[in-house]
């Protein structure tokens, strides 16, 4: 049922019957990172477009973007409406009353901003979409340095047993790969390694070479260099 209503709106679109509304707002960063001797982290929401809309926040936990009812990080303000071509900061903010987070490694969360468009009373046959967009929110304990974030992809170690490349992170840190090779196979996303964990990728059979190259998204969402192991 729902893939033949997928397909009418699709169909409907395509005939020009139904004119589409997708709300866009801009973040101006790819991840958060949040440290514990701050009081908060703040993220600035743009809207580019020429209608206003109304921005709704929140974080949810590592492995869900869920609302949580009693979040360790709320978001202020929550809701809110942002016009046509401005601005606005949101606020994250860390509940620690609510349960402590470990002092001796990272911590991952989602930052989830969904941009919901305005309604025209007197457009007809308008479909509205509006976009969550989710980022990670990282939060760091103090201790840990910013500088060593950026650089724990250089301490990752990799062995091969088989057809199995194993890739272990030694550090406190979160390890987003942007990219990970054995020789000229290309590992199709990568992903993220958690601190102190390990995470397996089968590999080709007749792989012969034990070349490795790898590079990581850096805390300001860039990629950082390429390495050869």
């Amino acid at each position: 049922m729902l893939n033949r209503i997928k397909i009418i709106l699709l169909m409907l679109i395509i005939l020009g019957v139904v004119q589409v509304a997708q709300a866009s707002a801009v973040l101006e960063s790819t991840r958060v990172i949040y440290n514990a001797n701050k009081k908060d982290a703040t993220l600035t929401v743009n809207n580019p477009d020429d209608q206003p809309y109304l921005i709704q926040s929140w974080v949810g936990n590592e492995n869900s973007d869920a609302p949580e009812n009693n979040p360790l990080f709320i978001t202020t303000p929550p809701l809110f409406r942002l016009d046509a071509k401005q601005s606005n900061t949101l606020r994250i903010i860390y509940m620690e009353d609510r349960g402590s987070l470990p002092k001796d490694k990272q911590s991952v969360f989602w930052l989830n901003v969904k941009a919901i468009p305005s309604s025209n009373p007197s457009a007809k046959d308008t479909l509205s979409i509006s976009i969550n967009t989710r980022i990670k929110l990282f939060y760091t304990p103090d201790g840990l340095s910013q500088d060593a974030f950026d650089m724990a992809f250089k301490k990752l170690t990799f062995s091969i047993s088989g057809n199995q490349l194993t890739v272990k992170n030694p550090t406190p840190y979160y390890v987003t790969l942007a990219k990970l090779a054995v020789g000229s196979h290309e590992i199709d996303k990568p992903g993220m390694i958690a601190p102190e964990s390990l995470i397996n990728f089968i590999i080709p059979d007749n792989t012969t070479t034990r070349k490795i190259s790898w590079s990581a998204i850096n805390s300001y969402g860039g990629v950082t260099e390429n390495l050869v192991n």
